[in-house]
């Protein structure tokens, strides 16, 4: 069980001088980039080789793609892959497809050699990549690594857990801790990340906390202020039953509410594929790609150090197929207009937690069939998390009062997703990153 460090709490009051106001004056116009924050290549559990995932989200019309591979990074110029006649998972690379990718017109061609009756194909490098996709100023190839650690036999019943982190800008192999609690690995993986963040333009992001059965206590996003981004959305990531502790959205105001009263700042939410499949007749499964992404201002020039700056203070929004116009927080006062889709309806509702919200924490047992999934977890209360306006169009506002610890939107689409599984939406929307009163957090005036 993890608490919070009570030693710590600050009254909620002191919030409001915490982030001084920047950037005030002209409104800028916007500077919208679509991008993919973790993906999977035939370098882990992927099955296309990452020149194939590149190509199929740039013509998806991203303009950023991050290659996050499990405790790998693309750099071994010697690494090679054989084409397998059976249809494999994970890591192998389908005779027939592999035939299809050979007739594709990349920029730089599929290197092969034959031994004997085996085929092989060689992976090429994150440089290799950069050098033949990329594109400056209009569409980049980002390096990246998920550190990925199961934690086997810990604690209570011998539960198993899995704790994923992703690596944003940083092109290097890196240490995978091995042994210790939820709290002791994120230790271990945020003095990693700190290590390799030179001149801070890279970014560490929690990865699907809820797969497979809300293995990530709350309290580890809480207590970590060093953890500025963690996936509300993840299209790839379907195991225990819907809402079955709680909503990722309960999730993320619990986190909020508690994780501002301790003075920890904000935390900002991400979409993602977690793609694996690229495969033709795999598009509509859960691993595919095309499903959840961010949107980022990047309001200096597009580079993947502007975009960390971006998204950092909280200038960018997530979606699983609602795409915004604008958003905006002015004079203490959260405005959102969506790029509406023809025939397509939307609801816009605001959300917030007030300062006097319960904050006893109370753990509670929950069980399955499968006792490495039970989990005990801290009960969310009714008043934390709550829809303060709801309107049902493309624009609305909804201003902040003195008794709100933050506000954030939801947009919701009545157009369903095109695959859907247990946490993750049925129906597209749209999230908006939280925002306080006298706060800069997001700055995206």
């Amino acid at each position: 069980m993890l608490v919070p460090p009570m030693q710590n709490w600050i009254d909620a009051e002191k919030l409001l001088n915490i982030y001084p106001q920047k950037n005030k004056g002209k409104k800028m116009k916007k500077n919208w980039k679509k991008g993919e924050l973790h993906i999977h290549t035939i370098w882990s559990d992927g099955n296309a080789l990452p020149e194939i995932v590149i190509n199929t989200y740039k013509n998806k019309g991203y303009d950023f793609v991050c290659l996050s591979d499990h405790n790998v990074f693309q750099e071994d110029e010697h690494a090679w892959i054989q084409v397998v006649k059976e249809n494999v998972w994970p890591g192998s690379y389908y005779r027939d497809v592999f035939e299809d990718d050979m007739k594709l017109a990349l920029p730089a061609p599929i290197d092969k050699k034959q031994l004997g009756l085996r085929t092989f194909v060689r992976m090429k490098t994150y440089k290799e990549l950069k050098k033949e996709w990329e594109i400056p100023g209009k569409f980049l190839v980002v390096p990246g690594n998920e550190i990925s650690i199961p934690i086997q036999n810990y604690g209570k019943e011998e539960r198993g857990y899995y704790l994923h982190y992703n690596l944003f800008n940083i092109a290097a192999n890196v240490p995978v801790p091995q042994h210790g609690s939820l709290e002791e690995l994120t230790g271990e993986v945020i003095e990693i990340f700190n290590k390799h963040n030179n001149n801070n333009g890279s970014f560490l992001m929690l990865n699907h906390p809820f797969w497979r059965s809300w293995d990530v206590d709350p309290f580890i996003l809480i207590n970590h202020a060093e953890i500025k981004l963690f996936e509300i959305c993840n299209s790839g990531s379907s195991y225990v039953p819907e809402n079955w502790i709680c909503s990722p959205d309960k999730y993320y105001d619990f986190v909020l509410a508690h994780r501002l009263t301790a003075g920890n700042g904000l935390v900002y939410v991400t979409a993602t594929d977690d793609s694996h499949y690229f495969r033709p007749d795999q598009y509509n499964t859960i691993l595919s790609p095309n499903k959840s992404w961010v949107v980022v201002n990047c309001r200096n020039e597009f580079t993947a150090e502007n975009i960390t700056k971006s998204m950092l203070e909280g200038d960018f929004y997530a979606s699983c197929g609602v795409m915004l116009e604008d958003v905006s927080f002015e004079n203490g006062t959260l405005n959102v207009k969506v790029e509406a889709e023809e025939g397509v309806n939307y609801r816009i509702d605001f959300i917030s937690t007030k300062k006097d919200f319960d904050r006893s924490i109370e753990y509670k047992e929950y069980t399955l069939e499968r006792s490495e999934l039970n989990r005990e977890f801290p009960l969310i209360r009714e008043d934390i998390g709550i829809i303060i306006k709801s309107v049902s169009g493309t624009s609305a506002s909804c201003k902040i009062t003195d008794d709100d610890l933050y506000i954030r939107a939801v947009i919701t689409a009545n157009k369903k997703v095109r695959v859907s599984q247990s946490l993750y939406p049925t129906y597209q929307c749209a999230w908006t990153q939280p925002f306080i009163l006298n706060g800069s957090e997001p700055n995206i005036n």
